[in-house]
Order: C-alpha cells, then sequence, then structure tokens
C-alpha cells in the first residue's frame, strides 16, 4: 500500500431494549489520529453522540497499515455477511479506503481471522483513557435512563 488507508470501524449492538444497546464508530487515517463517535443508547431514547479526538501510538497505526497491506482486506471478496442478523447479535463493519480502492467487510457475530485482527487493531488505536471514559459515560447514560448499564464497551 503505497498511500497509508483510512479507516472507518463501526459496532452496533443488536437489537436488544434498553439500556443494553449502545454503538461506537472509530474513523483512522491517513495519520495516526482519528476520532470516536460513540452513542451510549437508541436515538430514541434521547441519547447523546460523544463524539471525541485522539491520537494514537505511531505503532499502533503501523499495525493497522500492516494487517491491511498483509492479509488481503483490500479484496472484497475477503468477508461476507455470516447470515441474517439474529436479535441480540452484534454488527461489525469496516471500511478501508486507499487513493486505488475503497472496501467494506461487514460481520453479523464474531468476526474471524484478518478481519477480526484488523477489527482489533482499529478499536487499539482508541486510547484505553477514552474507552475509560466512554465506558463511565455510557454507564452514568445508562443508571439515568432506567437504573442499568448493559454491556461493557471494549
Amino acid at each position: 500500500m503505497e498511500k497509508p488507508p483510512y479507516v472507518r470501524y463501526a459496532w452496533q449492538e443488536g437489537r436488544v431494549p434498553p439500556p443494553h444497546y449502545y454503538e461506537y464508530v472509530v474513523e483512522a487515517g491517513p495519520e495516526p489520529r482519528g476520532r470516536i463517535r460513540f452513542r451510549p443508547g437508541y436515538p430514541f431514547q434521547g441519547a447523546p453522540l460523544w463524539i471525541e479526538p485522539f491520537e494514537a501510538e505511531p505503532a499502533a497505526w503501523q499495525r493497522v497499515v500492516d494487517l491491511l497491506s498483509g492479509q488481503d482486506l483490500l479484496v472484497a471478496s475477503v468477508s461476507r455477511p455470516s447470515g441474517p442478523q439474529a436479535v441480540g447479535g452484534c454488527i461489525h463493519t469496516l471500511s478501508v479506503r486507499t487513493p486505488d480502492t475503497e472496501v467494506t467487510h461487514r460481520c453479523f457475530g464474531t468476526p474471524s481471522g484478518p478481519l477480526s485482527a484488523a477489527i482489533d487493531a482499529v478499536t487499539a488505536l482508541v486510547p484505553e483513557a477514552l474507552w475509560s471514559d466512554l465506558r463511565a459515560r455510557r454507564e452514568r447514560f445508562g443508571e439515568e435512563v432506567d437504573g442499568g448499564g448493559g454491556r461493557e464497551a471494549p
């Protein structure tokens, strides 16, 4: 890959009752910086959308670039949906854009293989302190909604 990519990873909980639902999007590239958009509940709940910029560690960004280059994730046929979305199943969408191509991989349930490794690397770009802050805000939002927090964010 001659120029670093732009990556976008979107995760959302499946169709579950509040306050268990949440979603987030991590975007980064072509530099080792990006932003996370995190919504702690359904929009109809009045759930806020938190948008936070971040600086990724250069080594973490290089890992993303290496994984995308070395695992054929720039080929559209590498991953396909694993079947219909089950109630309660989460949805993973990884999009990669370079000057030459744009590819989106979508997985319902648990991703595996190169897609899983790439997703882990992209979410690792977000500093742990920021994940901790978002988890704490989500927990407070869940308590405000109906006294519960639901599943943990990464």
